[in-house]
C-alpha cells in the first residue's frame, strides 16, 4: 500500500470536508463530492491501465495500484459526469460545490509534501516547488470564486481549475504525457458557462 499517496488523498478529502462544513452548514454536499472523487479515481485508473496496455480484466489487482498512474482527464470527466447525474436527480446546486472542490484540489496539491513530490523543473540550482505553488493558486482561486455571484460560481471554478492545471503541468518534472488539452477544454467550457449564466441566470438551477 502506498501510504504517502493515501495521506495526500486524505489531505484533499479533508479540505473538501472542512470547506463544505464552513460554507454549506445547512446544505452540505460532502457526500456528493466524495462520491465524485472516488468514481473519478476509479475511472482515471482504469483509463491509465488500458492506455498502457494492461487490461483490468486480465490484471484486476493492478486497479488498486493507484501510485502507478491515474489519468487526470478521464478522472475529471467521470467526476463531473457523476455530479451532473446527481445534479439532475436531486436538489443539488453545483454552485455550492465550487469552492469546496477548488479547496480539495489545493489540499491534494499540498499533499505533495507527504510524497516528496512538490518539486518540478530546475530553476538554477533548485527545483521549482510547483506542487505548493499550484496549491496556493487553488486557494486563491477558491477565494475569488467565493466572491462571484452564485449563478457563475460553477463555471468560474471549472475555468480556474483548467487554467491553473494548464499553467502548472508543464513545470512538473515527472510529466510524461500530453494532457494539457483536457485543461484547455475545461477553460473553454467554464468560460462558456460563465458567459451564459451572466446573460441567462435562470437557465441553470437546481434539479
Amino acid at each position: 500500500m502506498e501510504f504517502t499517496l493515501l495521506w495526500a488523498a486524505l489531505a484533499g478529502v479533508g479540505t473538501i470536508w472542512a470547506t463544505d462544513r464552513w460554507l454549506n452548514e445547512a446544505d452540505r454536499r460532502f457526500d456528493d463530492l466524495l462520491g465524485a472523487a472516488l468514481i473519478g479515481l476509479a475511472v482515471g485508473r482504469l483509463a491509465t491501465m488500458i492506455g498502457d496496455g494492461s487490461y483490468p480484466w486480465e490484471h484486476p489487482g493492478l486497479i488498486l495500484l493507484v501510485r502507478a498512474g491515474v489519468h487526470p482527464g478521464w478522472a475529471s470527466a467521470a467526476a463531473l459526469g457523476w455530479l451532473a447525474v446527481r445534479f439532475r436527480s436531486s436538489q443539488i446546486t453545483l454552485e455550492a460545490m465550487a469552492v469546496p472542490a477548488l479547496m480539495g484540489l489545493s489540499g491534494w496539491e499540498a499533499g505533495c509534501v507527504f510524497r516528496s513530490a512538490c518539486g518540478g523543473v530546475m530553476v538554477g540550482s533548485s527545483a521549482l516547488p510547483i506542487g505548493l505553488i499550484a496549491a496556493a493558486a487553488f486557494v486563491g482561486a477558491a477565494v475569488l470564486v467565493h466572491r462571484f455571484p452564485p449563478p457563475t460560481k460553477a463555471g468560474a471554478a471549472l475555468l480556474a481549475a483548467g487554467a491553473i492545471r494548464s499553467m502548472s503541468e508543464p513545470f512538473r518534472s515527472a510529466l510524461t504525457h500530453s494532457i494539457i488539452w483536457w485543461y484547455l477544454v475545461a477553460i473553454v467550457v467554464g468560460s462558456i458557462v460563465v458567459v451564459r449564466q451572466r446573460r441567462h441566470p435562470a437557465s441553470f438551477g437546481t434539479g
